[in-house]
């Protein structure tokens, strides 16, 4: 066990620089040193296309998890988009409203368990409450934009990103672009 004793400054004696501890007593710890990581030369490689395409496929999985389980809440109006080569901010969206604000609870509550369950994916990060009538699940790849009707006519998401392609998610549903 390391022991030290502190000066009338109240800084740690024999520590480097002696930093005052500002009337509280902490225990001194050592710098950790950092680690070196060795690459495995060894291990099998991706072409950078493939595992473009494998990441891609992941994130379209999980934005068609996400619009199954907004249907089965009876979300309206529910569109996914690919954004990849559109916007450096997510490779899918999907955009759905609902007609009050339990609705708008119910379709939250149901994206979030149902894609955790199918797929044991949590949001990074949400923004917005229902009652704020728009809320907006990061799943990194995917942001799910989940808004009253009222937010959606006025915002127009669809109108703002024109450019990207609308994504098949329904095997009846023909994609409108």
């Amino acid at each position: 066990m390391l022991q030290s004793s502190f000066g009338p400054t109240g800084a740690i004696e024999g520590c480097p620089g002696e930093v005052p501890l500002g009337g509280r007593r902490r225990a001194w710890q050592p710098r950790l040193e950092k680690k070196r990581f060795h690459l495995d030369t060894s291990a099998p490689r991706f072409h950078h296309s493939t595992t473009e395409k494998l990441m891609a496929a992941e994130g379209q999985e999980l934005a068609i998890a996400c619009a199954k389980a907004a249907e089965e809440i009876l979300a309206e109006d529910i569109h996914v988009l690919d954004l990849r080569g559109v916007s450096s901010l997510t490779d899918y969206m999907l955009v759905c409203s609902g007609s009050s604000m339990p609705h708008l609870k119910a379709i939250l509550r149901e994206v979030e368990v149902k894609v955790r369950e199918w797929s044991g994916a949590d949001p990074l990060y949400s923004e917005g409450k229902a009652d704020s009538r728009w809320v907006v699940l990061d799943y990194v790849d995917v942001m799910v934009h989940i808004m009253h009707q009222e937010m959606r006519e006025l915002y127009a998401l669809e109108e703002l990103w024109g450019d990207a392609k609308i994504v098949e998610w329904e095997p009846n549903r023909a994609p409108s672009k």
